[in-house]
């Protein structure tokens, strides 16, 4: 897995440091881990959604829109039941 702060992330991703602390206050983006000094660590999933993102305001689709949309993904991930549990269900039948 790469990690990423946020600094690296922006750079990577093509944008200013402003706009990743921006999608991360507006919860469209959050770390997926954080240092003891509390310096949030981002992995691939969140380059690929800045990516995305960048993609579709290129396309003028608004970020309230993306917001909405970013904040519906996350939520179905909460609820989905990882891929390797229902592989044990069905194999112990």
């Amino acid at each position: 897995m790469n990690a990423y702060t946020i600094s690296k992330l922006a750079e990577d991703a093509s944008v200013s440091f402003g706009i990743v602390r921006n999608y991360q206050m507006r919860g469209m983006l959050q770390p997926c881990e954080c240092t003891d000094c509390g310096y949030g660590i981002y992995d691939e999933s969140a380059l690929s959604r800045l990516r995305f993102i960048r993609a579709g305001k290129k396309a003028k689709i608004s970020l309230n829109d993306f917001e909405i949309l970013c904040k519906t993904l996350d939520e179905q991930d909460k609820e989905c039941i990882p891929l390797a549990s229902i592989n044990d269900k069905v194999s112990t039948k």
